[in-house]
């Protein structure tokens, strides 16, 4: 005669949430992967004149080359092996479409500056710890309408991302205000 003990599901259930909630084990919906692409994309108002968004790309640029002198001075190693600045078009936030296919957008009110980082074996920091202080120093642009880093290979979107769409654009603005 074999004994059987069954388990209820509530009782897992319970065990399993308190496992979680103690810290025994831990959940990631998407982890970051480390990169050795970084990318600052800007996106001016539409309108903006190309002067603006190259003056918004030099910023982002700027502050791209004193990060990549400061954790040269820090380490003793150059962590960037190339810098790349984009006028007119975001080449890496647009390979962001499904299955990383180009969703094709060129336009005066966009800029981008990438940084190739020497091989994640070869450097201490993690892509998403010099994109941090990349952002720091970089600091805000106001007159820009969206400033978004990717210091990730996997990327799984905006946390919520809201288009409202009409034709009539004083009711968009009104409702998006709101």
């Amino acid at each position: 005669m074999a004994l059987r003990h069954r388990v209820s599901r509530p009782v897992v259930l319970v065990v399993t949430l308190w496992m979680v909630l103690v810290g025994w084990t831990t959940f990631q919906f998407f982890p970051a992967v480390e990169a050795d692409l970084m990318s600052a994309s800007v996106t001016m108002p539409l309108g903006s004149p190309v002067s603006a968004t190259a003056s918004a790309v030099r910023r982002l640029e700027a502050s791209a080359e004193q990060l990549g002198q400061e954790l040269l001075d820090e380490t003793g190693r150059d962590y960037f092996s190339h810098v790349f600045a984009s006028v007119g078009d975001q080449p890496v936030a647009s390979r962001e479409g499904p299955i990383g296919l180009s969703v094709g957008s060129a336009a005066a009110h966009l800029g981008e500056t990438t940084v190739e980082l020497i091989s994640a074996d070869e450097r201490e920091l993690t892509s998403e710890v010099i994109g941090n202080r990349w952002r720091e120093l970089t600091g805000p642009i106001p007159e820009a309408v969206e400033l978004s880093y990717n210091t990730s290979d996997i990327n799984a979107g905006d946390d919520v991302d809201v288009m409202f769409m009409g034709p009539d654009i004083r009711a968009l603005q009104t409702a998006a205000d709101r």
